[in-house]
């Protein structure tokens, strides 16, 4: 077994032996037995993820679900869309009917200083393929590639208060044991 120090012997030998051998190879040209070096390697930079895990709603519904004047029909009557960053996976819930799942393929940055690329293991003809963050400001955010919004740019923020008000408004109770008003036919 080699150690660090012995390793470094063994390099600089190497060098010492091509210098006096004449057989100096020019700069740039490959040195014989030598590893090949991958310079502009994509990296999959999954710490950027973390920052992002969680849930994520448009802005528009955070302020509707603000307005503590709500009684518990109209808080049940409409789900909130939102976002679902996963360690492994993106939900996208768009209503009660129409969610969208896909496991995380990659996550890159771009040029664009604070962009973070979510890539998604799906097919071309998915309708969700890759989310974009970017403009990340603590809880806010600016998204891009939600169906929800047809992959439009759309401000979403974190909603932290969701599960309070939840309770508050419903009085500790589910959606489900709430009886929603029936819509009245129409003539």
């Amino acid at each position: 077994m080699i150690r660090r120090s012995g390793m470094r012997s063994v390099g600089l030998v190497a060098l010492a032996l091509v210098a006096c051998s004449g057989d100096v190879p020019e700069p740039g040209a490959p040195i014989p037995g030598a590893a090949p070096v991958v310079t502009n390697a994509r990296v999959d930079d999954k710490s950027k993820l973390y920052n992002l895990i969680g849930r994520w709603y448009p802005a528009s519904e955070v302020q509707r679900l603000t307005d503590e004047t709500l009684t518990p029909d109209e808080w049940c009557a409409k789900p909130p869309q939102r976002l679902m960053v996963l360690p492994d996976s993106i939900e996208v819930h768009c209503s009660e009917t129409e969610i969208y799942t896909a496991p995380l393929a990659s996550v890159r940055t771009s040029t664009l200083a604070g962009e973070v690329i979510l890539s998604l293991r799906v097919g071309k003809d998915a309708a969700m393929r890759q989310i974009r963050f970017d403009q990340i400001n603590g809880p806010k955010a600016r998204v891009t590639g939600s169906p929800c919004q047809g992959g439009a740019q759309t401000d979403y923020e974190r909603f932290p208060e969701y599960e309070v008000l939840t309770r508050q408004i419903l009085n500790g109770r589910r959606c489900s044991q709430i009886e929603l008003p029936e819509p009245s036919p129409s003539p």
